[in-house]
C-alpha cells in the first residue's frame, strides 16, 4: 500500500532538502533515497538477507541523527526556560511550507521524524534569537549553518548507501550455509534484530519462527567456533 503525507514544516531550509539535486540528476537527492529504500525492501520481500541488514543499517543511521537532533532542541529549550519572559509566552509557529512525500515502507516514517526534529531545531534557535538568548548574531548564524550542514550531508550519506551489488542470499540460505563468503557478508546480531522489527517482509508467523529460531542457532554456533 503506498500513501501520500503532507509535511508541514516552518523553515525553509528544511523543505529546502527536498529540492535538491546532484549534477545532472533528473530526480532529487531525497527521490534517490527513496529508490534505493523501495528497491531494498523489493529484495527483502524475496527474502534476500543482507538487503534486510542494509535497511536495518539505514534505520540505526537516521534514528542516530534524529536523536542527535532532539537532544540539542532539549538542550537549547532549557536555556529558554530560564527566560521568564518565555515561561509566560505562547508561542506559535507558521506551518507555511508543505511537502508531500510517498509513504510505503517504516523507513519513510523514520525520514519524517529525521525532518520533524531538524525542523523543530531550527525553530528553536529562532526563538532563542528572539529572546535574545545569543550574546552576538554571529553565534545564531553559525549555528544555524552548522545544523544544516550536518543534515545536507546526511542526507549525502544515505543517498551514497550503495545498492548495486546486494549479495544474494535468502534468510533460510543464511541459517544453514556453510560458505564462509556469506556468513562474512552479513552482521549477524543486525539481521537478528532485523527479523524482530516492522522492517521484516510479511510472510506467515510458523515462517518467522523458523527463520528467527535459526538464526539464533547460527548465532550460537558462531559463538562457540569464534
Amino acid at each position: 500500500m503506498k500513501a501520500i503525507i503532507t509535511l508541514e514544516l516552518v523553515n525553509k531550509s528544511t523543505k529546502h532538502i527536498f529540492d535538491i539535486k546532484r549534477d545532472n540528476q533528473e530526480h532529487t537527492l531525497f527521490e534517490g533515497i527513496q529508490n534505493k529504500v523501495a528497491k531494498l525492501f523489493n529484495l527483502s520481500r524475496e527474502h534476500n538477507a543482507n538487503a534486510l541488514c542494509i535497511l536495518h543499517e539505514i534505520r540505526e543511521m537516521i534514528e542516530e541523527e534524529s536523536s542527535y537532533f532532539f537532544d540539542e532542541v532539549d538542550r537549547y529549550e532549557s536555556i529558554l526556560e530560564k527566560k521568564p519572559c518565555y515561561k509566560t509566552t505562547k508561542i506559535s509557529f507558521d506551518r507555511k511550507y508543505k511537502t508531500e512525500i510517498k509513504f510505503s515502507n517504516a523507513i519513510c516514517y523514520d525520514l519524517i521524524e529525521l525532518f520533524t526534529s531538524y525542523d523543530k531545531l531550527r525553530s528553536t534557535l529562532d526563538v532563542m534569537d528572539m529572546f535574545g538568548c545569543f550574546d552576538k548574531k554571529r553565534t545564531y548564524i553559525q549555528l544555524t549553518n552548522k545544523y544544516q550542514k550536518k543534515l545536507n550531508s546526511f542526507i549525502s550519506k544515505l543517498y551514497r548507501v550503495d545498492t548495486s551489488n546486494v549479495i544474494k542470499a535468502t534468510f533460510s540460505e543464511v541459517c544453514t550455509t556453510e560458505d564462509i563468503n556469506i556468513l562474512n557478508s552479513i552482521d549477524i546480531s543486525r539481521l537478528s534484530t532485523a527479523v524482530d522489527s516492522n522492517l521484516f517482509p510479511a510472510i506467515s508467523e510458523i515462517e518467522i519462527d523458523s527463520i528467527s529460531k535459526g538464526i539464533e542457532s547460527l548465532k550460537s554456533k558462531m559463538l562457540k567456533t569464534a
